[in-house]
Parts: structure tokens; C-alpha cells; sequence
């Protein structure tokens, strides 16, 4: 608030009037001045008298009052002091502390000015002082304000290796265990000063012998803090006994019911225990939840088990045993069916079981295609003695797939037998049972007989085709059969490959035929009967007691006809004969080869007698793929046994195989294999062997032998080891190029044979030497390895030739 006098202005001129003072700019006088350079100014006006309102000349007055600030600021220390925040998280040594400075100025605070730590930064565990002043804008500093912010350490020391929790064993013979660990030791976020402090608190010090149980040991470390922070370390060392609980378990118990019981009473005790480490001992008796199982309980029919559980402290240890009730008051029946089921035949079921502890039986079955099963009315047959009790006959009502089963109840419990499923065949019908149809000339009755046994000879009703048979009077409508003009008689009769193989519930009709089914065609007549086939039928039987005078052409091929060839000779009019693809075996006896034409391949005929029956060979012959032949391995070579017969006959032709793939062809029945491989052989005779046609060609086929790399080496270098002592086979120079000299030691005992063979087993030199000595010349062999072989006195030397 500043007054100031009010300027005063005089004119040069005394005459005008006054001049006129007014202020032009700034505070009037008694006003409040603002901080700094106020500037006032006045303007002095002189009037004409003529023209009042124009003025003449004017000057004018300015001043400046100037205001200075002289007030410095205030800070409210106090306020500020209080204001003071730490963090209660240490960071590392310190704490994040936030504090507000309070500072008031009468101009305005222009600036704050710290010594020390800024607000919201890390200030360090102890106490820190804080300086903070004002300046305002006229450069007036306040008083210093000072405050402490003080922080304290709160944060434990940290242990950097405390033990982990261990379990041991004791040691042997005692219930203790010597165990050490390393000494814990403790960290402080603090660091720089002395180190935490590490104190043993409870438990026993590393060496010690800790006892069996649970060891605890607690260290404790402090640190430097005001006031301390402490923190612990705690880890456990079990002691387990070494030696477990041993149980002298029994063995698993197996008993009949008690009669009359149903069970078995069995009495027991605790089992026994052996303890290593003294102590209280516990036996704990645990029963099923399937009933009281004490001792001297009835057991119930099964398996029950006892289990006891031992422990002394902390050790336990279990002991389980089974008791096993052999129910002998239940019935084990066995469902068996007598004979085969037929539709439209007859048959029954026995069950069979020890009756005598039954009290009541009925029989239920579950029809194919059915859910459940269903009672069924069975007469009362039932031998208490015998144990059999038995079903009506079952007619035509039995089904394929029907399952029958007994329900039993006995003294003690019921018993349901396992259900027996039927198998129902459509069998034969007896001969006879078809009645002839109208229209049948009576003098074809017999041939509509003796066709009937040859239908359930070869199974007909399983036919593929049995069209028209039995029912239709003109026999020359039925499937396979041509009868003579007059129709009196059957004239042919084909019914190849007519047999069905499955049933329509996937049964094998083949397989468990009933034996009715395996006859003969023995006292059948068919007086007019010119070709009869029934290959592809499954036939295994022999056709004998015949009556065929005019029959021309018999196949029988494609079935399983075995041993010896049948005796056909009383078929006087016979000229084919097919029976290719059996099982027959043995010599072909000498009429087969007055036929026009006959097919016996694929059978396992051998031709011991083949050159008294070469010059009898009938226009259309097939032999081929005849019994195999038997092949060894022995004396270091391949041996094909033809027979002595055979051989010396002419069947001199040995084509030998490897993996399928012809090696050789030799007369030799002996082969040296030098690749391994699989090998066999194919045997011909060279009087029975057409390019033209390969079904004239008499082949008889050998097993197979596999040689491996091992035994063909041995092979190549084989000598007899019973000589070897006292026998020589030398071979200079070897390798070699021209000559060969060959001597052998042996060869005192006569004379003998030396053999040469390539690679491929081909015979290269065949000679006989006389002398123990002697030279043969390779140098038009290729260049590879070869077998020597000398054979003297049944025995056969060789070793490896190389020609280079």
C-alpha cells in the first residue's frame, strides 16, 4: 500500500488559464502496489480562452514506485518429517521410502532444493538425513528443513545348504544308524558386515548314532539386525530297521468242503514274527468284507484270504495266505451228445454229473436266435447212483444252434451246467427211406436203388446240385445222370466237384462226418454203367465187390484216395482211368498199362518195376509230379536215394536246384553244393521223357535242404575226420596254373576214383588212378575254386583246388 502526492502543474503564460492535471497510465496514490516496477504517469493540458476545447500544449509527469520482496519461504519441517513412508519389503539392505516436503512462500515457491535421497528411492538400512530449502523468485532461501528417514532391517538370513530330509537304514546287527551332514550355513541380505550367526538348536549333531524313527535337527541363524532377525533350518533323518518284520507266512491252503457244512471249518493262529529292533509288537488280524474269518469259522466254498499285518513303531509288515474251499457239494456236469443230430433224424443229450448230492435237476434250453433260456419238459430220469440223467429224444424239433444246459440244486448251493450247443447236420436218409414216384418203370427200381446208396455214399443231401433227384420219375432228369435208351438202367453218371464244403453255419461238412457217410461202393450194380465220375468229392474209401462189366471211363481224380492202388482189374471194359491229384502210393500194378489213356500225377507212385512196364506205355500216359524222393546231407555231399532199383534201371537224370533255379543236370545221384542256398532235385528217366508232351515225362521230386555259408565252406575243404590221422589228399601246387599233381596215401586198399567239380557242382574230371600218385591238366579250366574227391573203399577224401 503505497500514497504519493498528486503532481501540480503552472503554465508560462499567467494570463491563460490553468492547466489541467490528469493521470494517464498506473496505480492511483493509497493503492496496493504489485512486487516489482509500478510506473505511474500525469499529463498536464493548457486551454485556449477562444476555443476551450482545443487544447494547446501538454508534457507529462512519470515516476515509478518499485516493490521488493523481502519475505523468504517457510518449510514445515514437522509436516514433512511426518510425511516420512518406508516400504515394509527390505530390498537387498534397504527399503524404498517416500516422503512429501511442505513449503509455503507469500510470492510463491520457485524452487525446492534436497540434499540427500529423493522420495520413492532405496535408502539404506540405518538412518539417512534429509536436507531439503525454498528459494522463492526474489531469490529469498527459507530456512534449512532437516528429517531422518530411517530404515530397518527385517529380512531373516537365508540358509544356503540346509540339509535335505533323508532315510536310512540301520546298520547291520544294531537299530542305529552313524550318519554325518555338513554344517549349515546362513547368508544375510545385508552382506558386508560380520556373517550371520549359526547356532545348533535341537536334535543330534552330525556323527552321532541316530535312533530308528524320525531324527529331527533344527539349526538357527540371527543376524546383525536391530532388532535380530532369526531363521531356522529343520531337516530329519529317518532310521529305518534294515532288517523288516519277516513273517513266517504259510503256503496257500486247499481243502474240501467239510461234509454237510458248506465250507470248511478251518482253525489257525496268528503266524510268527521275527524283529530285529525290540519294541512293542502288534499283530493285526484283517478279514475280508466277505464274513468272519476267524479261526475256526466255516470258510465258504472258494477263496477266502487271511492277510496279518505286523509293525513295531514305525515298521510294518504284511503276511497273506489264501484259503481255498473245493466245493464238493457241487455238481461238475458234463453235457455229451449221442451220435450226431440230423434233421429229420433222432438224438438226445446225457448230462452227467455225481448225483448223489442232488436235490433237484431240470433241463432249460435257449433256442438259436433266442435271448434267454426257458424250461423244458424232460421226464423224470434220474439214477441217483449212476449219475446220468438224460433228455426225451430230440426229433425233428432240434435245431442248428440250439443250446441246452442243466439247472442243479444241491444241499449247499445251484449249479448251472455249461450250455452244449447242438450241431445239426442234414444227414443221410436210410436206404430205402425213398418211396418211388409215380411214373416209374418197374424195371428202373434198381438203378433208382443203387443210385440212392450213391448218393448217401458221397454225402448227396450236401450237394451242390441234386436237382430231380428221387423225385421225378424220368431218372434222365436228374442232376448227372444219363440213363440207356430203354430207361431202365443208368448209362452215366457225372457228379464231379459236387460236394459242398460249408455248411450254412460255417461247420465243415468234411471234418467230423459221421462214419455212415464213409462207405463203399461195394454191392452196387449198375450192370449198363458205361463213365462214372465222382471227382472233387472228398471219396477217401476203396470201391470194391463192384458189379461195372461195360464201364469204359472211371474218374476218381481230385479226391483222397490213399495207399496202394485200387484193385480195378475186374472192370473188363475199362479203357481211361483218372486218378490224378490223391494220395496213392506204392508200385502201379502192370494192367494200368493195357489202358488208352490214364492221368496218375501228383500221387507219390515210385515205379520200382518202371523197366519191365517201359515197353507197355499206353498212347496217353501222365506221370508227372510223383512221390518225392529222399534227399541228405552226408559224407560232405548231397545224396538223391532213388533206390538201387531205379538207379540201375536208367533213371540217370538229376536236375539239381537251387532256390528254384536249376544248377546242374547230371547222371550222378550226388551233388557238392559250393553257394548256399536251398537245394533239391528232379529225377526223369530217359526213356520216359517227351519234349512234346511234359505229362509222359515221369518226374519224381526230393525234399528240400537248406545249406548255409558255414556248411558250404565245410564242403569245400571236407575230409573224413576218422582219417584224416592216417590219409593224405595232396594237391601241388595250389593254386595253380597248367598241371596239377594229385597224391593220395590211402591208396594201398586198391584202386580208386578222383572226381573234380566246379563251382556249380558240374562234374569237370572223372578218372580212375591206380597209382598214389597222379597228374591231371586245368589250364583250360576258368579260373575259380573246384572240389577234389577221391573215393576208395566206400569212403570219400576232398579238398579246395584253385585255379588262377
Amino acid at each position: 500500500l503505497q500514497h504519493y502526492a498528486t503532481p501540480v502543474a503552472v503554465d508560462n503564460c499567467d494570463g491563460g488559464l490553468p492547466s489541467v492535471v490528469k493521470p494517464l497510465s498506473g496505480f492511483a496514490s493509497g493503492s496496493k502496489f504489485l512486487q516489482g516496477i509500478n510506473t505511474i504517469t500525469y499529463i498536464a493540458i493548457n486551454y485556449t480562452v477562444i476555443n476551450f476545447a482545443t487544447p494547446l500544449n501538454t508534457s507529462t509527469c512519470t515516476f515509478t514506485i518499485t516493490v521488493i520482496d523481502s519475505i523468504p519461504p517457510v518449510i514445515d519441517c514437522a509436516a514433512t518429517q511426518a510425511s516420512v513412508k518406508v516400504s515394509s519389503t527390505n530390498t537387498g539392505c534397504g527399503a524404498i521410502a517416500h516422503y512429501e516436503v511442505i513449503a509455503t512462500d507469500n510470492c510463491g515457491i520457485q524452487s525446492l532444493n534436497l540434499t540427500g535421497i529423493a522420495s520413492d528411492s532405496v535408502f539404506p538400512v540405518g538412518t539417512t538425513a534429509v536436507t531439503y530449502t525454498a528459494t522463492d523468485g526474489s531469490k529469498n532461501v527459507s530456512a534449512p528443513c532437516t528429517f531422518n528417514v530411517v530404515v530397518t532391517d527385517v529380512t531373516a538370513p537365508t540358509f544356503t545348504n540346509c540339509p535335505m530330509s533323508t532315510i536310512v537304514y540301520t546298520d547291520a546287527g544294531v537299530c542305529t544308524s552313524f550318519q554325518t551332514y555338513a554344517t549349515p550355513v546362513a547368508v544375510d541380505n545385508c552382506g558386508g558386515g560380520p556373517a550371520p550367526a549359526v547356532t545348533f538348536f535341537s536334535g543330534l549333531a552330525s556323527g552321532s548314532k541316530f535312533q530308528k524313527g524320525i531324527n529331527t535337527i533344527t539349526y538357527t541363524a540371527a543376524d546383525n539386525a536391530t532388532p535380530v532377525n532369526t531363521s531356522t533350518c529343520t531337516f530329519t533323518i529317518t532310521v529305518i530297521d534294515s532288517i523288516p518284520l519277516v513273517f513266517n507266512c504259510p503256503a496257500n491252503v486247499t481243502v474240501n468242503s467239510t461234509p454237510e457244512v458248506c465250507g470248511y471249518v478251518y482253525t489257525y493262529t496268528a503266524p510268527t514274527v521275527t524283529v530285529n529292533c525290540p519294541g512293542e509288537l502288534t499283530i493285526l488280524t484283517v478279514r475280508s468284507s466277505g464274513g468272519n474269518l476267524a479261526s475256526g469259522a466255516i470258510f465258504p466254498f472258494g477263496t477266502s484270504t487271511l492277510s496279518f499285518t505286523a509293525s513295531v513303531g514305525t515298521t510294518t509288515s504284511t503276511c497273506t495266505y489264501k484259503v481255498t474251499v473245493t466245493d464238493t457239494e457241487m455238481e461238475n456236469v458234463n453235457i455229451t451228445s449221442a451220435g450226431n443230430f440230423c434233421s429229420g433224424g433222432v438224438g438226445y443229450l446225457t448230462a452227467t454229473g455225481a448225483t448223489n448230492r442232488i436235490t433237484t435237476y431240470k433241463w432249460q434250453l435257449k433256442a438259436k436266435g433266442a435271448s434267454a433260456f426257458v424250461d423244458v419238459t424232460a421226464p423224470a430220469d434220474y439214477t441217483a447212483g449212476g449219475g446220468i440223467i438224460y433228455t426225451t429224444p430230440l426229433l425233428s424239433s432240434a435245431n442248428n444252434g440250439d443250446q441246452y444246459r442243466v439247472v442243479l440244486t444241491t444241499k449247499c448251493d445251484s449249479a448251472i451246467s455249461s450250455p452244449f450247443t447242438l450241431n445239426v447236420l442234414e444227414c443221410y436218409v436210410p436206404i430205402g427211406f425213398h418211396r418211388f414216384p409215380d411214373g416209374l418203370p418197374t424195371c428202373a427200381q434198381q438203378a433208382f436203388r443203387n443210385l440212392e446208396k450213391v448218393f448217401n455214399i458221397i454225402n448227396g443231401a450236401n450237394w451242390n446240385n441234386n436237382s430231380n433227384w428221387f423225385t421225378d420219375p424220368n431218372m434222365n432228369k436228374w442232376f448227372g445222370v444219363t440213363m440207356t435208351d430203354d430207361g431202365c438202367d443208368v448209362k452215366t453218371l457225372k457228379v464231379p466237384m459236387n460236394l459242398k464244403r460249408k455248411a450254412s453255419n460255417g461247420v465243415d461238412y468234411i471234418v467230423g462226418m459221421p462214419q455212415s457217410f464213409k462207405g463203399s461202393l461195394n454191392q452196387i450194380s449198375f450192370s449198363r454203367l458205361e463213365e462214372l465220375d465222382l471227382s472233387g468229392n472228398n471219396i477217401s474209401f476203396q470201391i470194391y465187390d463192384y458189379n461195372f462189366p461195360k464201364l469204359k471211363i472211371l474218374n476218381l481224380s481230385n479226391n483222397n484216395l490213399s495207399g496202394n492202388l485200387p484193385p480195378l482189374a475186374d472192370l473188363p471194359s475199362l479203357q481211361e482211368l483218372y486218378l490224378n491229384d490223391n494220395q496213392l502210393e506204392g508200385d502201379v500194378p502192370a494192367f494200368i498199362f493195357n489202358l488208352k489213356k490214364f492221368n496218375l500225377k501228383n500221387n507219390k507212385f515210385t515205379f520200382s518195376n518202371l523197366m519191365n512196364l517201359v515197353a507197355n506205355m499206353p498212347a496217353s500216359t501222365a506221370y508227372s509230379n510223383q512221390a518225392a524222393i529222399p534227399l541228405s546231407l552226408r559224407d560232405g555231399a548231397l545224396i538223391a536215394n532213388t533206390g538201387s532199383r531205379n538207379n540201375a534201371d536208367g533213371m540217370e537224370q538229376y536236375t539239381w536246384l537251387n532256390n528254384g533255379e536249376m544248377v546242374t543236370t547230371s547222371s550222378s545221384n550226388g551233388f557238392v553244393p559250393t553257394t548256399e542256398g536251398t537245394y533239391s532235385v528232379a529225377v526223369t528217366h530217359s526213356e520216359l521223357t517227351v519234349a512234346n508232351d511234359p505229362n509222359k515225362n515221369l518226374v519224381l521230386t526230393s525234399n528240400s535242404i537248406k545249406v548255409d555259408a558255414t556248411t558250404v565252406d565245410a564242403l569245400r575243404t571236407f575230409t573224413a575226420q576218422t582219417n584224416r590221422s592216417k590219409v593224405t589228399l595232396g594237391i601241388s601246387p595250389n593254386p595253380a596254373t597248367n598241371e596239377v599233381k594229385i597224391t593220395f596215401s590211402n591208396f594201398g586198399k586198391g584202386e580208386a576214383t578222383l572226381n573234380v567239380y566246379d563251382v556249380l557242382g558240374r562234374l569237370v574230371v572223372n578218372k580212375t588212378i591206380i597209382s598214389f600218385e597222379t597228374t591231371i591238366n586245368i589250364s583250360n579250366f576258368a579260373s575259380g575254386s573246384y572240389i577234389v574227391e577221391i573215393a576208395s573203399n566206400g569212403e570219400k577224401f576232398r579238398d579246395k583246388l584253385v585255379k588262377e
